[in-house]
């Protein structure tokens, strides 16, 4: 299921995010819009501290291999539990939801609707 799921939709987040609509920085590296660029990389700037160049913001999403993904997502611990772990969303693991999850949840106000919800709804075929 795994492979099959990944190979679907490689731009689905472990955590339930769908990079092309729900990833600010995925969003902003796929656009030829330098206004959008330059208003992420002063977002990352302000909020995280990392100082990037607009044309430099590059990812492919966090199942791709981690030269070509964002920094945030080759540090992210939902993404690395669940490499270890062997599943391609959280909602395969046997300890859904963890305290990882939950913290993740408690940080982003929708993550855990998505995941549970828009997620199941997209693929469903995969958990039928």
């Amino acid at each position: 299921m795994e492979k099959k799921l990944k190979d679907k939709y490689p731009l689905m987040g472990y955590c339930g995010i769908f990079c092309e609509t729900d990833c600010e920085v995925y969003t902003a590296a796929h656009s030829g819009d330098l206004e959008i660029k330059e208003r992420t990389a002063k977002t990352m700037r302000n909020e995280l501290g990392v100082l990037i160049q607009p044309e430099d913001l590059r990812c492919e999403g966090c199942q791709d291999s981690e030269e070509k993904m964002w920094l945030e997502c080759r540090l992210c611990l939902i993404r690395q539990c669940a490499k270890v772990r062997r599943v391609t969303t959280c909602l395969e693991c046997e300890h859904y939801p963890c305290h990882i999850l939950k913290l993740w949840f408690g940080k982003s106000e929708h993550a855990e609707k998505k995941l549970e919800g828009n997620f199941k709804n997209r693929y469903r075929e995969f958990f039928l």
